[in-house]
């Protein structure tokens, strides 16, 4: 069941945690008739849960979507770009593996317009064993803190919040950095362009992680189709507390 259809059948926006509840008791009420209930509502398993974030304004959301595809993530999923139709029918990307999964889409085009032209969505999909790791096993334990904290450690662990940065800018934040060496400078770089024509060159557990290190510091480069059309340097990132996209440009 989806509450946010419950609260608005024909819109397209997220329901807040007190509205999902209230479609819950709804839901539970009219069930009554047809199956009589074991256990409270309180006390109903949770065997999936979804938390979303709708992004606005963001400028570039396609050139975004592809980019981030490259975005180093946890081992503990695998990560794929899915078209809906044709290219021009916008793309989604997703994070995950059996217990759950996170993704980020198009909102605009995925309604057909009905949300604002710029707006991006990203849902964790978390079933059971996801729900219970983070106290999420009862409808009872339903709490802002748990959903949020749930939220946040996916995001970290898919990647998706991971900065873009446009090519130039990107070379000229490496190389300003004091803590890596020119040995590591060609290495980040050979190993991001060879992930750009679909390859993934073999690393030690400690290159990898000095990488991701990096990668947290700097973000990724816009390999896959640049950023901006008039060369501008940029840097963006989605802001899982604000729900914005946080954009930096330097000309």
């Amino acid at each position: 069941m989806n509450p946010a259809r419950v609260v608005d059948p024909e819109g397209w926006g997220l329901a807040s945690l007190p509205q999902a509840q209230e479609a819950l008791e709804w839901a539970w009420a009219h069930l009554r008739p047809l199956v009589v209930p074991r256990r409270p509502l309180e006390s109903a398993k949770l065997s999936r849960l979804d938390v979303a974030v709708d992004f606005h304004d963001v400028l570039l959301p396609d050139r975004y979507i592809r980019n981030l595809a490259d975005a180093p993530a946890s081992r503990h999923g695998q990560r794929r770009l899915v078209w809906a139709g044709d290219r021009s029918d916008g793309a989604t990307l997703y994070w995950g593996n059996g217990r759950g999964e996170v993704r980020i889409y198009d909102k605009h085009i995925e309604t057909a317009g009905r949300a604002p032209r710029g707006t991006m969505r990203g849902e964790t999909e978390a079933r059971r064993k996801w729900c219970k790791k983070a106290g999420l096993g009862e409808v009872g334990d339903l709490r802002m803190e748990r959903l949020t904290a749930l939220m946040r450690r996916k995001w970290e662990d898919s990647g998706m919040g991971t900065p873009v940065t446009s090519l130039p800018q990107w070379m000229a934040d490496l190389a300003a950095d004091p803590e890596i060496t020119d040995v590591v400078l060609r290495g980040v770089v050979g190993d991001f362009l060879t992930r750009s024509y679909g390859l993934k060159l073999s690393l030690s557990p400690g290159t990898e992680k000095t990488y991701k290190e990096i990668t947290k510091r700097h973000g990724i480069p816009a390999l896959v189709t640049p950023l901006a059309d008039d060369g501008c340097p940029l840097r963006m990132r989605l802001d899982l507390e604000s729900g914005q996209e946080v954009v930096h440009a330097a000309r």
